[in-house]
């Protein structure tokens, strides 16, 4: 294989990361690091390159929802009652399954925008989905209120096929929409919960894994199952106790 010294090659490379939307920003930063040792490697201690390719290259910057707290079980309960206090009630049974999703299971907010009808096995307390960066798609045992809350949206909509949470255009609802139901500052649920600015929808995801940890007596492995992260070093991340 020629090695060439093109100066934009690793940049190049962190871009054609930017683009690969099932990669984590860890794992990118991951990838970027260890291509990065490989290069100054080879122009420090091999003289294979004329310069270090990697030069000037940062890594990406880790959203800051990912080094946030979590929501409390109080703010979580809180969103709760003033979702169960809606008076529309095909908003109100919307939301309460996404709630659900979220609090109870830990989704992902892509995760939750593209369930579709079709990866729902209430009647055995399953939902199937598609993980960040998997092929094929999870099994998730649901809990028992999260399937309840789905079925009876289900069943006041008459959805029969297509996505769970179809937007105004029949397609899927879109994680923009999604977090603006929770986080927008005039009317957004958090709000009218009375939560404090800033807060995040991934907090939910937050409050799962700090919970069950606390279930579990700090079980990481059997709380790994269900949160479905990579390493225990990322599920450590959200652990808010």
């Amino acid at each position: 294989m020629c090695i060439r010294d093109s100066l934009n090659s690793f940049r190049q490379f962190k871009d054609a990361l930017d683009r690969r939307a099932d990669l984590s920003v860890k794992t990118k930063n991951s990838k970027l690091i260890a291509a990065k040792r490989l290069l100054t490697e080879m122009h420090h201690r091999y003289r294979l390159l004329k310069v270090d390719l990697s030069a000037g290259v940062k890594l990406f910057r880790i959203s800051a929802e990912h080094t946030k707290d979590g929501l409390t079980s109080e703010e979580v309960d809180q969103v709760k009652a003033v979702i169960d206090a809606l008076p529309d009630q095909a908003k109100r049974l919307r939301l309460q399954a996404i709630f659900y999703l979220l609090a109870f299971q830990g989704l992902r907010q892509f995760e939750v925008s593209q369930l579709a009808i079709e990866d729902l096995r209430l009647a055995d307390l399953v939902i199937m989905v598609r993980g960040k960066g998997k092929d094929a798609k999870e099994r998730i045992d649901l809990h028992p209120a999260t399937a309840k809350a789905i079925l009876t949206y289900l069943t006041a909509t008459g959805i029969k096929s297509g996505f769970l949470f179809p937007g105004a255009t029949c397609q899927a609802l879109t994680t923009r929409q999604l977090r603006k139901l929770f986080t927008c500052t005039q009317y957004g649920l958090f709000k009218k919960a009375g939560l404090q600015p800033g807060r995040s929808l991934h907090g939910f995801r937050h409050f799962f894994v700090t919970r069950f940890l606390e279930v579990t007596s700090g079980d990481v492995l059997t709380v790994q199952q269900f949160s479905r992260h990579k390493s225990l070093q990322a599920l450590k991340m959200y652990d808010d106790r």
